[in-house]
């Protein structure tokens, strides 16, 4: 999967609008977002610290957590 060049500010900056932007997203746009957030964290810099690596995988999990939540909230359920 193709992706690009971030840092783990990028990261988290991408990661907190996405997270602001859930509670209005329909699930087309969460599903896009959380892409976004994953193809930033795939394309995270080499040379990282040690605990921008450890908080990139929790923002991560944090995102997905989130998105998780939201997409069972919005999700059609059968009668």
């Amino acid at each position: 999967m193709p992706t690009f060049s971030c840092t783990y500010p990028e990261l988290r900056k991408v990661a907190g609008d996405f997270l602001k932007a859930i509670p209005t997203a329909n699930l087309e746009e969460l599903d896009a977002g959380l892409k976004c957030v994953q193809l930033h964290y795939l394309g995270l810099t080499e040379g990282l610290k040690d605990h921008e690596l450890v908080g990139a995988a929790a923002v991560l999990r944090i995102v997905s957590r989130e998105f998780f939540k939201a997409e069972m909230a919005l999700a059609p359920w059968p009668n």
